[in-house]
């Protein structure tokens, strides 16, 4: 049996380190473009404290912002993650992030299909676009009410 000082030693250290996901409703208004997309590719490029992520999208649907051109573009995410430092007087202490991401801009695959809350209109391949955040295509109700100013439980 644990004592319960390892326990919450434990407990302290996984709620140092946790991630805070921006609600979707502060979050869709940083968008530029709403777009159903399926996802074509993705590679993930891992880094000390932050991930990246850099997708290929194919244009579904455009449901919020400028006209959308046919055809593939790329687009990254950079999601921070939990990192430490040591201050002046010797002390770990933890910082953790606050990210637009919903949680599952990580683990889209290829042939995916998400709606992607896009930064800018997105271009083409020589200039990607930064995502905000991917939601499932569940939530499109959702992002449909708010951008109406409405809630689709009204």
């Amino acid at each position: 049996m644990r004592s319960p000082v390892v326990m919450l030693i434990g407990c302290a250290s996984l709620m140092a380190s946790q991630i805070f996901y921006m609600d979707l409703d502060q979050a869709v208004w940083l968008a530029d473009n709403i777009l159903v997309v399926e996802v074509s590719h993705v590679v993930h490029f891992p880094m000390d404290y932050l991930d990246r992520m850099e997708y290929t999208f194919r244009v579904l649907e455009a449901v919020h912002g400028d006209d959308v051109g046919e055809g593939d573009f790329l687009v990254f995410y950079t999601f921070d993650l939990p990192r430490s430092y040591t201050d002046t007087d010797g002390n770990e202490v933890w910082e953790s992030p606050f990210v637009t991401g919903s949680g599952i801009e990580m683990s889209v695959e290829e042939g995916d299909t998400v709606i992607a809350l896009v930064y800018s209109p997105p271009c083409d391949a020589s200039r990607p676009a930064e995502l905000v955040r991917l939601e499932p295509p569940g939530s499109l109700e959702t992002i449909m009410g708010l951008l109406e100013g409405t809630s689709p439980a009204d």
